[in-house]
């Protein structure tokens, strides 16, 4: 899942991502509103310039048992 807005690196990255856990469709990429709730068994990719990390590379990481979250103020993250 990717937010609506989300930059074509963004959604180059999910797709790479989709192509690792063997999910590489179309489909398996879905933009949804930032404010969405996350469904089951998704990973959301977010660029966040507002959160406050020390360097381009530094990403939050939140995985739950339904779901995966990856937060980054930067692609490089």
């Amino acid at each position: 899942v990717v937010d609506r807005g989300a930059g074509r690196e963004v959604v180059r990255l999910a797709r790479e991502i989709a192509r690792m856990i063997n999910r590489d469709t179309v489909r398996a990429i879905l933009r949804r509103p930032a404010d969405s709730a996350l469904a089951p068994n998704s990973i959301r990719l977010r660029l966040d310039t507002t959160i406050a990390m020390a360097g381009d590379e530094a990403y939050a990481l939140v995985v739950t048992t339904d779901s995966v979250s990856l937060r980054a103020r930067t692609t490089e993250g």
